[in-house]
């Protein structure tokens, strides 16, 4: 048992050095925002820029636009409501950032689930 807590150890100390947490596949291309965010992981995402959230009417809201990774080119722009329901994850204005986590048509998914365990996700509802 013990073999595989150190094999585990040593596995886990050469993957955080080989990719930090703050980790992006290429450089941010020119057309996209110098306050957009990497929104992915080591193999690929897309670029985050978020103008505004916003709480109404015990909705959540992203004012945003999603570029592509590699161009920057404009995937998405517009408002995204967040969906979902009994979340284990308390969203509010000041957190709702640290638990985005990927892309992918017209939803951004979040780290968060709910008591289904289906994940939280921000729906592309007008597009601009």
């Amino acid at each position: 048992m013990d073999i595989l807590k150190i094999i585990f150890f040593i596995f886990n100390l050469h993957y955080n050095a080989a990719f930090p947490e703050d980790y992006i596949p290429f450089p941010k291309p020119e057309a996209v925002p110098q306050t957009a965010c990497w929104l992915g992981g080591y193999d690929g995402g897309n670029w985050l820029n978020i103008d505004s959230i916003v709480q109404k009417n015990n909705n959540m809201y992203l004012y945003a636009q999603v570029y592509s990774g590699y161009y920057g080119e404009s995937l998405a722009s517009g408002k995204f409501k967040l969906s979902c329901e009994d979340s284990l994850f308390d969203f509010d204005e000041k957190n709702v950032e640290s638990v985005l986590n990927f892309y992918q048509e017209g939803k951004i998914f979040t780290l968060a689930v709910n008591q289904d365990g289906r994940y939280c996700v921000f729906i592309l509802e007008e597009n601009n």
